[in-house]
């Protein structure tokens, strides 16, 4: 009763903070908008929506004015935390010096963006009539830019909004303006570009990629271990047969990585599904990130290391990089000096890793060279790029090099990734086919979807976020006159609910991608049986970690166009966006639920046996891949030992 009363205590809050209809300014730049008859599919010159296509100098003006009177001096430090300090429905006075500015006007974030999408569309059908406001119009169309491939998804909830134009036909705006946006000095001579309208539902672009995504798919299914392109020896499966009734064979397992969910992922496989022909006896390295939850788990065999000789050595040469545009900043300092002090570190660990039969590693996979160069049988298992932490050409390189022509290769070792989406990524590097052995989470048990607290949904944890999800999905749930409590996970351990049965009971999970797309998070949930709702937009493919701009460019090889039509970090120039988006599990799995805006979101989850249905289907798609995780455990433990 205390932890419900703690979750419960300030959810009723309204999403007025993303209408601004209590502002007059912001309320008639809204019914404006809203009065032109568009049908979201129409194109004007350009291709653009036909919204605000017509000429018209008072709007044109005023539109621009008020952009310009309400844009705050510097936007990233002042719009997240004005969302709270100015939320016109918080128990809280406002801070009229902070949200209101000099000349009285209401700041609106949302209505920014449509006032300048208005602006936009008009100028470029009537560039000779607005020559005089170019430089404002380039400046509004960079910022939109900025906000549709921001790594923070500012726009995630503009379709909930009640805003004029959508999401898509933003994206169709910003694709227009690429050579402006690129262009510093544009001063409107430059031509514009015809939009694709990458994010259409109709779009050619858009279902070109998406069928270009399905026969990737495709193939990656079709991808085995060792790869048939590297090997020409089939594994000897049957020297370790074993006679009926015979013990289980124990084997020494030694681990490396420093995700205890990705560790745990292949070693609770192994333990629970192989049970009667092997007998695991694990020490486990490394792991610092994402265990809270895994102390309350009935699997003991990954927790948070407290301190071995070779998180030492993770932990000396473990830096951040400064740039802000680089993936989540860490890094390893000198690879080479690395491995040096990695190899010795192993020596520390005397028995438990000399003495083991196989070796598993994960991330950073720069280990797993640390491993094979100690002689020992390798199990690889990638929650994220196999360069995760390697920065600069020439060590990315050595790295993809060492792994296809000395770890691919040899008999004992097995690789295989969390995701499609990340095999896709190795294949684009190194040229090797490392299969996808989706997770299957049994380090969860005895965790079950059930549904008892009907009324709560659980927020996955995102390290950072523009707008309070709380705040915005709880004020919606009231608004609409529902009994939905939203509640974010990471508050759970703080008041004694940090486990996995207790997430079986929430009604249902939002999923708000991140920038680590394929986190185990997601697995956790669906594996579980929890209907898992995810918001259906291509803009969480912008992000700082797996798609990193320029963070991966180096390759071994050029892949063929008709394998790779676009490289994963091009979609922050919204190009190929549904190719990659496909790729991801949020979309390629059965059971998994999308929703277009908060109010679609209600909707679905008011459908309690709809909820249910989606929790068999997971359910379904859990048992396949669960039979197809044994064959494969099972054939990376047999190419171990069989050496």
């Amino acid at each position: 009763a205390a932890a419900v009363g703690a979750l419960a205590e300030g959810l009723e809050l309204a999403p007025r903070v993303l209408s601004c209809d209590h502002q007059r300014d912001w309320a008639a730049m809204a019914s404006v908008l809203g009065s032109f008859d568009d049908d979201g599919e129409s194109r004007s010159a350009w291709g653009l929506p036909t919204r605000c296509s017509q000429s018209d100098p008072a709007l044109f003006a005023w539109a621009l004015d008020l952009v310009g009177n309400t844009y705050p001096d510097n936007p990233t430090a002042y719009w997240p935390a004005s969302f709270i300090e100015c939320d016109p429905d918080s128990p809280e006075p406002l801070d009229t010096e902070r949200c209101l500015t000099a000349s009285g006007h209401g700041r609106c974030f949302y209505g920014i963006l449509a006032a300048s999408a208005c602006v936009l569309v008009m100028y470029a059908n009537h560039p000779e009539v607005y020559e005089d406001s170019a430089r404002k119009v380039r400046d509004r169309a960079y910022d939109l830019y900025l906000q549709l491939t921001g790594s923070n998804h500012a726009l995630e909830f503009y379709d909930s909004s009640g805003w004029a134009f959508s999401t898509n036909e933003l994206a169709a705006i910003a694709s227009v303006y690429r050579g402006a946006i690129l262009s510093s000095s544009w001063s409107g001579a430059l031509p514009l570009r015809e939009s694709s309208w990458p994010w259409g539902p109709s779009s050619p672009s858009r279902r070109a990629d998406e069928e270009a995504a399905a026969r990737s798919l495709a193939l990656v299914a079709s991808w085995s271990w060792p790869p048939r392109s590297l090997n020409e020896h089939p594994a000897a499966f049957g020297r370790l047969a074993r006679a009926a009734g015979a013990a289980a064979l124990r084997v020494r397992l030694w681990g490396f990585g420093t995700h205890c969910s990705v560790m745990a992922e292949p070693i609770s496989a192994m333990r629970r599904l192989l049970s009667e022909e092997f007998e695991l006896s694990v020490v486990s390295r490394g792991t610092a990130d994402y265990c809270g939850f895994h102390r309350a788990s009935e699997d003991q065999d990954v927790r948070k290391d407290q301190g071995s000789a070779v998180r030492e050595v993770y932990d000396r040469f473990r830096w951040k990089e400064l740039k802000q545009t680089k993936s989540h900043r860490d890094a390893l300092a000198r690879p080479d000096l690395f491995l040096a002090a990695f190899r010795e570190a192993l020596d520390q660990e005397g028995e438990d890793f000399w003495a083991s039969d196989v070796t598993l590693c994960s991330e950073p996979g720069l280990a797993c060279l640390a491993l094979h160069d100690a002689g020992k049988p390798v199990i690889g298992y990638l929650g994220v790029h196999i360069a995760f932490m390697v920065t600069g050409d020439d060590d990315q390189l050595s790295l993809y090099r060492r792994f296809r022509d000395e770890l691919a290769v040899d008999p004992r070792h097995t690789f295989a990734a969390v995701a499609p989406y990340i095999s896709m990524q190795m294949y684009y590097h190194t040229g090797v086919e490392v299969p996808a052995v989706r997770p299957v989470s049994l380090y969860t048990a005895p965790a079950s979807y059930n549904g008892a607290a009907s009324d709560w949904v659980l927020i996955n944890r995102r390290p950072t976020n523009f707008w309070d999800l709380n705040q915005i999905l709880n004020g919606f749930s009231a608004s609409g006159g529902h009994n939905f409590q939203f509640v974010q996970i990471s508050s759970l351990p703080d008041i004694g609910l940090g486990s996995y049965v207790v997430w079986s009971v929430f009604r249902a999970v939002m999923y708000f991608p991140y920038d680590w797309l394929q986190t185990m998070a997601f697995y956790d949930f669906i594996n579980i049986g929890l209907p898992t709702f995810v918001p259906d937009s291509p803009m969480y493919l912008c992000s700082l970690g797996t798609n990193a701009p320029d963070e991966w460019i180096a390759s071994l090889w050029e892949p063929p166009e008709d394998v790779f039509p676009h490289h994963y970090s091009a979609t922050r120039w919204l190009n190929g966006t549904y190719y990659w988006w496909g790729l991801t599990d949020f979309v390629a799995l059965p059971g998994v639920s999308k929703f277009a805006s908060v109010p679609d979101l209600l909707q679905q989850l008011s459908e309690k046996e709809a909820l249910w249905r989606i929790s068999g289907e997971l359910r379904a798609s859990l048992q396949q891949r669960t039979a197809s995780a044994s064959t494969f455990w099972r054939g990376a433990l047999l190419r171990a030992l069989g050496s």
